[in-house]
């Protein structure tokens, strides 16, 4: 996906200073193949929206806010599932700069919550690369995440493959930055790349594609065996 394509698109943050949940009508959109005489192909896309200051800004956040709209609308006639994965500027948008005269135009949800009932977006918590670094870290953006839309996953979206610290902060629990009192177990790690990523070399990011669904939950000292077979 054009990297450069996803600002104008997922540019978004809606925020309240105090957010009121609402309950959404679910409506799920689903294309179904009429020719039996081939097996059905599943296909979901994945897209991410990365820190971004001005995603926080009220001041521009309708502009991107409408943006998401519309590529949600254009993409449901696909027939295809989505992944939207999220990173904290973007959830601190919604939280400061979501009025009720927009919620009234998304059956009275914020946006994200939205996009997860109404399109059946999958929605993840997202750090960029994977990298956990500055004032928050993956246990807060699904802290803040959880209290705009309850459809939020227990994903990691991108984490960097060759760091142990990483892991060794995941497969335990890893405690916010912001908000001390919240201990996140993620359940399944996605997108993964390498630490050579970050300068540019995307050369050795494939040795960890795929997805895995860790064995921690039933077993804490196996996070880094999958519980997918191959």
């Amino acid at each position: 996906m054009n990297r450069n394509f996803l600002p104008a698109l997922f540019v978004l943050f809606s925020g309240l200073t105090s957010l009121t949940m609402t309950t959404c009508k679910k409506s799920t959109v689903k294309s179904e193949s009429t020719d039996n005489s081939y097996p059905p192909v599943y296909v979901t896309i994945a897209g991410h929206i990365e820190d971004v200051a001005a995603y926080a800004q009220c001041n521009t956040y309708s502009s991107y806010r409408e943006k998401l709209l519309t590529f949600a609308e254009t993409f449901a006639s696909t027939g295809a599932s989505f992944n939207l994965q999220i990173e904290y500027e973007f959830f601190l948008g919604v939280t400061r700069c979501e009025t009720e005269a927009m919620k009234s135009e998304t059956n009275g949800c914020n946006v994200i919550d939205y996009l997860a009932t109404h399109y059946s977006f999958e929605i993840d918590p997202h750090q960029e690369g994977g990298v956990e670094e500055g004032q928050d870290n993956y246990a807060d953006v699904r802290f803040l995440g959880g209290t705009i839309t309850d459809s939020i996953s227990e994903n990691v979206g991108g984490l960097v493959w060759d760091d142990p610290q990483q892991f060794a902060r995941l497969a335990q629990g890893e405690s916010g930055l912001i908000y001390t009192d919240s201990t996140w177990y993620p359940e399944v790690l996605t997108l993964a790349v390498s630490r050579d990523h970050h300068y540019g070399d995307f050369s050795r990011d494939d040795i960890a594609s795929g997805i895995w669904k860790t064995e921690y939950n039933e077993q804490p000292n196996i996070f880094y065996r999958s519980s997918i077979e191959p």
